[in-house]
């Protein structure tokens, strides 16, 4: 009986330390954009996220009193190299790529259905829990063979909605219909 018990509390111990690892993992590569809630202003972006208001405003091309749409992405300003002069000469277009984690680049009318169930599912969220399901796109854990990394989330969700519904347009229209995809 004392080793049965031993061994649930060791099992448990390992459990947890492993989804402690994989948060962490998960918040190291987690994607520099958020999503708009309610409510969601310029300036309580920036001091939520300790960025300068004009810097938040120049990496989404905003101009002062721009008003932002609850489910909009917005692009956190980072501190890469490159991301002065890719903003100064207008190369990227954040409309078309919602992470440095997709698996793909999609058609922005895709990408739009894709960030639309992300948000519904977890506010996008790459650790998000229900209890059963996981992270931006709520999928079973099993799916993703114990990598819980923004990557691998990206690709499985991808290959989950392009198996089951062809694209995520057609998901999308399912979820709608369902309250889930």
């Amino acid at each position: 009986m004392r080793v049965v018990l031993i061994s649930i509390v060791s099992f448990i111990i390992t459990i947890a330390l492993f989804a402690m690892i994989a948060m962490s993992v998960s918040r190291a590569n987690a994607t520099s954009q958020i999503i708009v809630h309610t409510g969601d202003t310029i300036s309580s972006i920036a001091h939520k996220y300790h960025v300068s208001e004009t810097s938040l405003m120049a990496k989404n091309h905003l101009t002062g009193g721009a008003t932002l749409r609850n489910g909009q992405l917005i692009t956190l300003p980072g501190d890469d190299a490159d991301s002065s002069s890719q903003e100064s000469s207008g190369n990227q277009d954040t409309q078309d790529t919602v992470s440095s984690n997709d698996s793909q680049k999609l058609p922005k009318d895709e990408q739009s259905a894709k960030d639309w169930i992300a948000y519904h599912e977890s506010r996008g969220e790459y650790t998000a829990n229900n209890g059963h399901y996981y992270g931006k796109f709520q999928l079973d854990p099993s799916l993703l063979h114990g990598d819980l990394s923004p990557s691998n989330q990206e690709k499985t969700a991808d290959r989950y909605v392009h198996n089951r519904y062809g694209d995520w347009i057609k998901a999308k229209q399912f979820w709608e219909a369902h309250n889930w995809y």
